[in-house]
């Protein structure tokens, strides 16, 4: 199984999109990574051409190449052979390599020709997710080689080749126009905070557009939930000296109670105690959040960071 990067990008650099950031977190992921980029004068060809690892293709815009047919011709084993294509403000993270490659061997078995990945698209900061239903929550990033049913698919086809995963795609499309002081229309009650894991290499960025990357550590936390739901790694990257499960929520002291993360609260809970993270965002067909990404929400809510 192999899996190619393609990208494909116009005027990146005149735009200021994170393209060098995307480029090298494809090609992270990816065991050949192929760049298509449009001849274009604001030099996006010169920012990557001294790029170590993935190959550079220009093109004029009347005559755009066929990238499938391009990486066809070039793969020994097409049947086996998948294409991962993001976009120039899109990023994603190292760390979801693992879960990536045991998608693939589920819907290899499941017949699937493409994967969705979620969408977390960053809104007003980088700690801001918007769950607007004008924002996919979802998109097809990759699909086999011998498809051409799912490259540049803008609307999300919900059929049976299609596979869902937790992996993440990490858009700031939205926050770089935003700091650019183009006019974003949104909804503060339509934002969730998010202070979970983002891709180490988008540091720098994020700390320019004035977020934090290294959030404080609290003392404790106290978590009404399971911790047997949750990964152990997943919980050691919970920024709190001391996590304190609790199956009942009296066994929570009052004045820590209105502090408590509660994963799963009662009637009595969402009216006295409410949270406002969603089981899901609103877009069309959207799937639930799963346990560990709606636990990272929640603790955002109340400031607390997974790392």
């Amino acid at each position: 199984m192999k899996i190619y990067g393609l990208s494909v990008l116009s005027n990146a650099l005149k735009d200021n999109t994170c393209f060098r950031e995307s480029v090298a977190s494809l090609h992270s992921i990816c065991d050949e990574t192929h760049v298509f980029i449009k001849k274009s004068i604001d030099g996006t060809e010169v920012a990557l051409k001294n790029s170590e690892g993935f190959q550079i293709h220009s093109f004029d815009e009347d005559s755009e190449p066929d990238q499938l047919q391009f990486l066809r011709e070039s793969c020994e084993n097409i049947p086996e052979a998948w294409v991962l294509s993001i976009e120039a403000d899109e990023v994603l993270n190292l760390s979801d390599l693992e879960l990536l490659k045991e998608d693939i061997k589920r819907a290899t078995e499941l017949n699937c020709e493409a994967i969705a990945f979620r969408n977390l698209n960053f809104l007003k900061d980088p700690h801001h997710i918007s769950i607007s239903n004008e924002y996919p929550a979802h998109s097809i990033r990759l699909f086999r080689l011998g498809s051409n049913e799912y490259f540049k698919q803008e609307e999300l086809i919900f059929d049976q080749k299609v596979y869902y995963s937790e992996v993440k795609i990490f858009n700031y499309l939205n926050l770089r126009r935003e700091k650019e002081k183009e006019d974003l229309d949104y909804r503060e009650s339509e934002l969730l905070p998010y202070l979970g894991p983002q891709p180490p290499i988008m540091k720098r960025r994020i700390e320019n557009w004035g977020g934090v990357w290294d959030r404080l550590t609290v003392a404790k936390v106290y978590i009404l939930g399971e911790p047997r739901d949750y990964k152990a790694e997943f919980i050691e990257r919970i920024k709190a000296k001391k996590i304190i499960w609790a199956g009942n929520i009296v066994e929570i002291p009052a004045e820590d109670r209105t502090k408590a993360v509660i994963v799963e609260p009662t009637l009595f809970q969402k009216i006295f105690r409410p949270s406002f993270v969603p089981k899901k965002s609103k877009a069309k067909n959207a799937h639930t959040w799963d346990k560990e990404f709606m636990l990272i929400l929640k603790l955002s809510e109340k400031g607390i960071a997974v790392s």
